[in-house]
């Protein structure tokens, strides 16, 4: 990492430039991975700072130490299997407690399994995006701890920074974090960008058609919200300022993983492609690729849940949904054996995840 004139530059093949005020770079200029625990610390502290009496310096390299085990793909995909377990077994017993009927299984197994990790949510709302939100609205709900339904895009994935966040919770001993991860969830818009420090990455010009500096980097994504490299070549960047890992500081790197690689008998990676499958989100012969880049907003979501969601739009082209009655339960009517094919007609799909048998529900009904 190379300094000049406050402005990170990133990139074994950076080429610099001062003219007048004007900075510029070769375009292949690329932010390197971390390459160590000490690399992400060193270059953590470099961007941010702990906002006065809400985090510690402490804080920041946590959030360091956390970036540097996203980057390690065979302990990540590891804790990925313990917290797919768990998940099962919560899946499981919700379940069988209310013989199928309860709504959003998986979305309270989610819950279940991050307050046995010590997850402490301040709000009872499960909260599924349904479009673009305000950012403020959007830093709220990570301040209340809630692990939401992401609307990024499919590609991205609904539940990928829950997975993340999940992963660290399973290994924050190995990790070795001073904070508890819901902490360090709850406050990361608390690590305040450095004064005066400014990051070159690919795909961001200036006015002037060339690519510049942006001051617009957060730690959630320099932490959890990466894009894929391939996006930094300037012909698909993202809607706004980025930075770019192929590790599992991206989510759409960690759906590659849970939708390419063999299932086995995990229940995420199962759980996710039926889900996709069904929705016909993805190709029933596909993988990854074969995922539209297109939303996974719920666009018929008043018919799906009647008055049991509350939908508020934020902004013209979006909103979100929030649970607002304690009504979690379908009525029996639907749930029939499928030789009745009738309207509101639910199966049970047999299956058998982490050497247990358990169940998947048809949702085909419901879209």
């Amino acid at each position: 990492m190379a300094r000049f004139c406050n402005t990170l530059f990133f990139g074994p093949d950076d080429r610099k430039i001062r003219n007048s005020s004007l900075i510029l770079i070769r375009k292949e200029t690329s932010i390197p991975e971390l390459l160590s625990e000490q690399d992400a610390i060193t270059r953590t502290r470099a961007l941010f700072k702990p906002h006065k009496n809400k985090l510690t310096d402490q804080a920041i390299d946590d959030y360091a130490k956390i970036a540097w085990f996203l980057s390690r793909a065979q302990d990540f995909e590891s804790a990925l299997e313990d917290i797919s377990t768990d998940l099962w077994n919560s899946y499981r017993s919700w379940f069988y407690k209310y013989e199928g009927r309860m709504r959003n299984i998986f979305t309270h197994a989610i819950r279940e399994v991050a307050e046995g990790y010590g997850w402490k949510y301040d709000s009872k709302e499960h909260v599924v995006l349904t479009g673009r939100i305000a950012g403020d609205l959007y830093e709220k709900w990570s301040r209340d701890g809630v692990l939401f339904k992401d609307q990024m895009d499919l590609k991205h994935g609904e539940h990928s920074h829950t997975f993340q966040w999940l992963a660290v919770c399973a290994r924050r001993l190995q990790i070795g974090l001073s904070w508890h991860p819901t902490e360090l969830y709850k406050k990361i818009f608390d690590a305040m960008p450095q004064n005066n420090k400014t990051l070159i990455v690919p795909g961001f010009s200036l006015d002037s058609g060339v690519q510049g500096p942006t001051s617009k980097f957060t730690c959630w994504s320099w932490v959890a919200d990466c894009f894929p490299r391939s996006y930094a070549t300037g012909g698909q960047d993202p809607g706004a300022p980025s930075l770019f890992s192929n590790t599992y500081r991206t989510p759409q790197i960690l759906m590659m993983h849970l939708l390419d690689t063999d299932p086995g008998d995990n229940f995420i990676k199962n759980y996710l492609r039926y889900r996709y499958k069904r929705r016909s989100w993805m190709a029933q012969d596909g993988g990854y690729s074969s995922v539209s880049g297109g939303s996974t907003a719920k666009v018929i979501g008043d018919l799906k849940h009647g008055d049991e969601r509350r939908w508020t739009l934020v902004d013209p082209k979006g909103g979100y949904s929030a649970d607002v009655k304690f009504n979690q339960f379908y009525g029996m009517s639907d749930y029939k054996e499928r030789k009745n094919p009738g309207p509101g007609v639910k199966e049970y799909k047999p299956v058998k995840f982490h050497g247990l048998d358990g169940h998947l529900t048809d949702p085909s009904f419901m879209y």
